[in-house]
Parts: structure tokens; C-alpha cells; sequence
């Protein structure tokens, strides 16, 4: 067998190093023991605000109106903020999600409030008592007909999102990015094979936070000594860690100055061992 880039040539089956072989995990030791210090584990002292979050159960609908004013007189919290308070966007490759939804929500779950408390149990009291109006729409669940002459647009201004510079997002459309590959022979490929399969395949709907919620961990809090007032202190795991800091504050690294109002925070961060960052652990999703 003949490997090729990113290793080393190899002829001999016999002769990998890696492949089909056992390796020692040099933090094995530290997780079987119990030593390893996981974000969860972290003292964050008797200051620590909770927060708990409003969900929409809709998958597509319009924001009618948000009532939070039982909500702020309830024991125990501090604050409670909507899209009204964060009309930012955020995202890895593209910025199309709000930190809390505005105008519309667009996936069942999407975040519409929040409640930040005195402790977690008051934090999910509150949550209950903010009322929010919607007038459900019908929301596109096939891709086909997403991408269909005269589909409603899930996001009208998708031309006007920031993104990544090999993001290719289509004027007028739901395609949030095309990407060609031209490599081999089709047809030729068809022509010679033993069998062709087709079918229409379906999985499973993944939630873009609450999926993640056993697996990963991530906290934000205001510096404090030794990190100073002028700090933010981003708790996370290694992966990205600059992309995880934006998503979990709000503060992008390039940012055009004046763009947001947390400019002024210099982000501290530190890392704690985590799983990996794979699959539905990546993205949103953060």
C-alpha cells in the first residue's frame, strides 16, 4: 500500500508506524486519575452570576412581541436582556445568527431571551415568566424546496453578511454558500462502475447549542484580579480559541474600530482540555 501527502510514503503494510497500532495518550493518566481540570471544575467564586435562556419552539416565525416585566421583578435576577440589547451578529464562517433573536427566529430553539440571576435556580424561574408572541410561519424543512425559483428567502439580506473569503453565498437565494468541485470524469466514472445507488437519504436534525450541551463548555466572565477590570476572562475549550472567545463575547479580533461597543475589553483566555472538535462540535454553534 502507497500512501501519499499529508504522510509519508509508505510500500509495506508491515512497516507503518502508526496504523494498527496501540499509542500512549499523554493525558491519559491525568483522566483516569481524576486530575484533569475540565471547565467545570473552575472556582469562579461567590460572585458568579447564572444565566438561564429562552427558546423558541418554533422553527419559523415572527417575533410579535417580547413581555419581561414579571420577569424582572422576580427574585434573585440581576438582568434580562433580548435581540434589543444585542442587535449583533456572529458566526465562524459567516456572521447569520444573532446573539438573540430580532425580527424573526428561524430554527426551533433559537435563542430569544435571556435572564441572568443570583443563582441558576432563580435564573430558570425567571425564564418561565417572560411571555413571548409569535405568528408562526411555515418554515422550509426540504432542501429542494429551499433552493427552488421563488422560495421564501430565510435570510433577505444574506448578501449583505460578512463572511469568510472563500464563502460564496448566492444573490436572492437560501444558498449560504456554492462551491464547485471540477476534479475527474463523471460520466466515465458512472460508466465503469459495478453499481450505482441512488436514494434520497435523510438524518437526523441537530440542534445547533443544545446537542453540544453534555460535550462542551465554555464561560465568560468581567477580569478581575490578576487580570484587571479592563479584562474579559474567556474559559474554554482548546479548539479555536480565538473564534470561541468571539462567539462566547461578542468581540471579534478584526473588528473596524467603533464597531462594537465591547472594544474596550481585552479578552484573556484559558484553555481546558476538552474531547476534540469535530463534526456537529464545530460551527455554531458554537
Amino acid at each position: 500500500m502507497t500512501t501519499t501527502f499529508p504522510f509519508e510514503a509508505e510500500t509495506d503494510e508491515t512497516e507503518l508506524k502508526t496504523v494498527g497500532k496501540s499509542s500512549i495518550r499523554i493525558d491519559g493518566l491525568d483522566k483516569i486519575s481524576g486530575a484533569a481540570q475540565f471547565v467545570d471544575d473552575m472556582d469562579f467564586g461567590p460572585g458568579l452570576l447564572h444565566a438561564a435562556i429562552v427558546e423558541s419552539p418554533h422553527a419559523y416565525a415572527r417575533i410579535i412581541s417580547i413581555d419581561t416585566s414579571e420577569a424582572e421583578k422576580a427574585k434573585g435576577v440581576v438582568r434580562v436582556v433580548t435581540g434589543a440589547d444585542f442587535p449583533y451578529k456572529f458566526g465562524m464562517y459567516m456572521e447569520d445568527r444573532y446573539i438573540f433573536a430580532q425580527d424573526h427566529v428561524r430554527f426551533a430553539g433559537e435563542q430569544v431571551a435571556g435572564i441572568i440571576a443570583r443563582t441558576h435556580r432563580q435564573a430558570v424561574q425567571a425564564a418561565k415568566l417572560i411571555k413571548v408572541d409569535y405568528e408562526v410561519l411555515t418554515p422550509l424543512l426540504d432542501p429542494v424546496a429551499a433552493v427552488a425559483d421563488g422560495a421564501d428567502l430565510i435570510h433577505p439580506d444574506l448578501d449583505n453578511y460578512t463572511h469568510v473569503p472563500w464563502f460564496f453565498p448566492q444573490e436572492n437565494s437560501n444558498i449560504a454558500h456554492l462551491r464547485k468541485i471540477r476534479k475527474g470524469d463523471t460520466e466515465k466514472a458512472f460508466a465503469e462502475s459495478d453499481y450505482i445507488l441512488e436514494d434520497t437519504y435523510h438524518v437526523p436534525p441537530l440542534r445547533p447549542l443544545r446537542h453540544r450541551a453534555p460535550h462542551h463548555r465554555q464561560q465568560a466572565r468581567p477580569g478581575r484580579p490578576p487580570y484587571g477590570m479592563d479584562r474579559l476572562a474567556v474559559a474554554a475549550h482548546p479548539a479555536a480559541p480565538v473564534c470561541r472567545s468571539s462567539q462566547a463575547t461578542g468581540i471579534q479580533p478584526q473588528r473596524r474600530p467603533g464597531h462594537h461597543p465591547l472594544r474596550r475589553w481585552r479578552v484573556w483566555r484559558q484553555s481546558r482540555r476538552f474531547h476534540g472538535d469535530h463534526g456537529g462540535c464545530n460551527g455554531h454553534a458554537g
